[in-house]
């Protein structure tokens, strides 16, 4: 059998991914046991020869483990410290701890325009990666090349050429804004993040159907984008409340931008929720102790980290043509909304 023979003839002769076969080659879990017998088969059919760097490929040897994983982040915001992404990592940590897997977090704020990534994120060492944030259309090339199982997590980018999984964005904004118009709210403001990252594009979306739905005019004075931020936030009402009159509701289309929000309405000498009723999106823990607590749609984030790691290992036991998976939300009544008088 020729010399050329490596893991990725044996992974197109099974139709699976070289992070399967390399799984198979280390004796870790992660493949169903039909996989793995077709991939051994392979393997002695081609008279495939494992040598030290191919059971090494996706990392250390260890009886038991169901691989390495990356969990790469290209975003200023997108840290482990951010309570959004804090939340989807955990989500996605805790579930591939239960799993045997084991999962690494990179911080990549500024990837390279050529489509390299940095010396410390090796994907050679990876079994599979999950994504999010907005990395270039080069490095999404990248890789892609490397054949690697991907998932993006709530990816802002609109170039999204792997499986993602992210909020349900249109139904949880129409919730919001449906919430506020039954509480007899109609000149409701909508404060977006960055205009060209999707969520804010979709939760626009959400916002404009229940407002039309209603009968209610589209005022586009009332809504602003900014980004997914506290100084966002603030901004974008700022600027809102200084082109019109009469705004009596806000959906912050990100809990951040609903945190900046009630800076701008304290500015503005207005009572919340007794001069403006403000409900946010997502959910994220610190907006449970503003005063008064923010009304908000919940997100699973945890889920949406559990989810996309399970869709790595689908990716990993046989490749399947793309999936984008929605995780709904719920509207979440505190104290931040009221009846309009």
């Amino acid at each position: 059998m020729s010399e050329k023979v490596g893991i990725k003839e044996v992974a197109e002769r099974c139709g699976v991914s070289k992070s399967a076969v390399s799984l198979v080659i280390n004796n870790r879990r992660g493949v169903s046991d039909q996989t793995r017998d077709r991939i051994r088969k392979a393997i002695k059919d081609l008279g495939f020869r494992p040598n030290t760097a191919a059971r090494r490929l996706g990392g250390r040897d260890s009886q038991g483990e169901i691989g390495q994983y990356g969990f790469l982040a290209f975003d200023a915001w997108a840290d482990s410290s951010h309570s959004y992404y804090g939340q989807v990592l955990a989500g996605a940590s805790i579930h591939a701890q239960k799993l045997g897997a084991r999962l690494s977090f990179f911080q990549v704020p500024e990837p390279d325009t050529a489509g390299k990534l940095p010396p410390q994120v090796n994907l050679d060492a990876l079994d599979g990666c999950l994504i999010t944030g907005r990395p270039s259309l080069e490095i999404l090339r990248s890789i892609s090349k490397s054949s690697k199982p991907t998932v993006m997590v709530s990816p802002s980018t609109p170039h999204v050429v792997a499986d993602s999984v992210r909020p349900e964005n249109i139904e949880g904004s129409w919730l919001a804004t449906r919430h506020l118009i039954e509480l007899g709210h109609s000149r409701i403001a909508f404060l977006g993040g960055n205009v060209d990252n999707v969520d804010a594009q979709e939760r626009y979306l959400g916002y404009r159907m229940a407002v039309q739905e209603a009968g209610i005019e589209l005022d586009e004075d009332l809504v602003e984008f900014q980004d997914f931020s506290p100084p966002g936030g603030r901004t974008a009402l700022a600027n809102v409340l200084s082109r019109s009159s009469g705004v009596t509701a806000v959906f912050a289309g990100g809990d951040y931008l609903a945190i900046g929000a009630y800076d701008a309405a304290h500015d503005a000498g207005l009572e919340i929720p007794g001069d403006l009723s403000i409900v946010g999106f997502d959910d994220i823990e610190p907006v449970r102790y503003l005063r008064p607590a923010l009304t908000t749609i919940h997100i699973d984030l945890h889920a949406i980290g559990a989810h996309a790691f399970d869709r790595v290992l689908q990716l990993i036991d046989k490749p399947q043509p793309l999936v984008h998976l929605r995780v709904p939300g719920k509207l979440v009544q505190r104290d931040s909304t009221r009846v309009k008088e």
